[in-house]
């Protein structure tokens, strides 16, 4: 036992002193090169962004020639859509929607229509109100009035705009957040909506179709109380 035990010992320290030269040879050959880190910095934000593209810069430059035009131009009475949607929703969307040109992406609809605001709902950042349409039964409609907005529909909605123009994800993600900016800051800007229960709103805008047709959530682009 004793012979096998003192074998074992010298196999265990043989092994050691191999590893410790090898570690000794590795580090010796190895070149150390210093982190620049401000250097590392630049690299990431340069492969992420592009200094020069500025998402509000053109939102602003093409909402009036680009997509108030184009939201006059093809919405749709919402009353229409939501009563095909009511009955065949991917019919609904062959016939009113739009979408980015990508399999099983959500078909987004532009529509036009008028409703009394009978609530008010502020309970978190993503305000909005719910109207009465008369000609639409048995459906919640809602518009969105910040000063969160949530969606992509508008951006979706267009012709004009797709991902393909962008140098990724970041800039054309930009494009949708820079339309719901303008959308609180412009569209809904001094509105009180607090002070405007009972009265009619008239709007265009666009949704999402929604799992279940009984709630759409309408994002404005232009309003007016009558």
């Amino acid at each position: 036992m004793r012979q096998n035990s003192g074998f074992s010992k010298y196999v265990f320290l043989k092994v050691l002193l191999i590893g410790i030269v090898i570690k000794i040879f590795l580090f010796l050959n190895c070149k150390v090169v210093p982190l620049n880190k401000k250097n590392s910095e630049k690299d990431f934000k340069i492969y992420f962004e592009n200094e020069n593209f500025n998402a509000d810069k053109i939102v602003n430059e093409m909402w009036d020639t680009k997509i108030i035009s184009y939201i006059n131009e093809k919405a749709k009475d919402v009353t229409v859509v939501v009563d095909e949607l009511l009955k065949d929703k991917e019919k609904a969307g062959k016939l009113f929607g739009a979408k980015q040109k990508k399999e099983g992406e959500p078909w987004n609809f532009i529509v036009t229509g008028e409703g009394i605001i009978k609530k008010l709902d502020t309970t978190s950042r993503a305000g909005k109100v719910i109207i009465d349409i008369p000609s639409i039964k048995n459906v919640e409609v809602i518009i969105q009035i910040g000063p969160v907005i949530k969606g992509t529909s508008i951006r979706d909605s267009f012709d004009f705009i797709s991902f393909d123009q962008f140098t990724n994800q970041i800039e054309f993600a930009s494009i949708s957040n820079s339309i719901n900016k303008r959308v609180v800051n412009v569209v809904l800007k001094d509105i009180q909506f607090n002070q405007k229960i009972g009265k009619t709103l008239k709007f265009s805008g666009t949704f999402t179709m929604p799992d279940d047709p009984s709630k759409i959530i309408i994002t404005p682009v232009k309003v007016e109380l009558m």
